[in-house]
């Protein structure tokens, strides 16, 4: 089926041949992938690509060969439904995570009163630590780790290049290991 043309192998997925599809699949699943990789991040990478290539079994009698090629519909459908992402995301409030939510809905599995009195020490301990941290270090480290930014989101975010962000990540987890190895929290 390979080296079919457009028009053909669209009629064939309309007609509901499942190798038509897979062609298909095969020619740009890698290439939607990667780009949904890039603006929503792996996990969502994967819907995207199912999700095309369902629109393109369902809606494949839509295609015109005359409009444009196979390659040109089958990406509009994909760049459709990631900016649909990217808005659905944007509209949802981002509901960012702090000491105290961490606390108060953590649940507490510990069996005895010793782990949960350690893990209260610790959690005071590193919330200490990066009370130390520059606002600047401490800023990354909160969208990042606090808010699950990703750096490039973080980066977005905050108004500064992505190799800032990387650096003052990099200088604060350096500066993080370096209180808490200092604190007896170990022994």
């Amino acid at each position: 089926m390979r080296n079919v043309n457009d028009g053909l192998l669209a009629d064939r997925i309309a007609i509901g041949d499942e190798r038509a599809l897979a062609e298909c699949y095969d020619r740009f699943a890698g290439i939607i992938n990667g780009l949904a990789r890039s603006a929503l991040g792996a996990a969502a990478a994967e819907e995207i690509v199912q999700e095309t290539f369902l629109r393109v079994w369902s809606r494949a009698s839509t295609y015109v060969p005359e409009k444009g090629s196979l390659n040109a519909w089958v990406m509009r459908i994909a760049r459709n439904l990631i900016i649909d992402e990217l808005r659905r995301r944007k509209s949802r409030p981002s509901a960012r995570l702090t000491w105290e939510s961490i606390e108060d809905t953590e649940e507490r599995i510990a069996s005895e009163p010793d782990e949960e009195v350690w893990q209260t020490e610790l959690r005071a301990a590193v919330r200490a630590a990066c009370d130390e941290l520059s606002s600047d270090q401490k800023a990354v480290i909160a969208l990042a780790y606090f808010g699950g930014l990703t750096q490039s989101e973080v980066a977005r975010e905050l108004g500064i290049p992505l190799g800032t962000v990387k650096t003052r990540t990099r200088a604060a987890l350096f500066k993080l290991r370096d209180i808490m190895a200092g604190r007896d929290l170990w022994n």
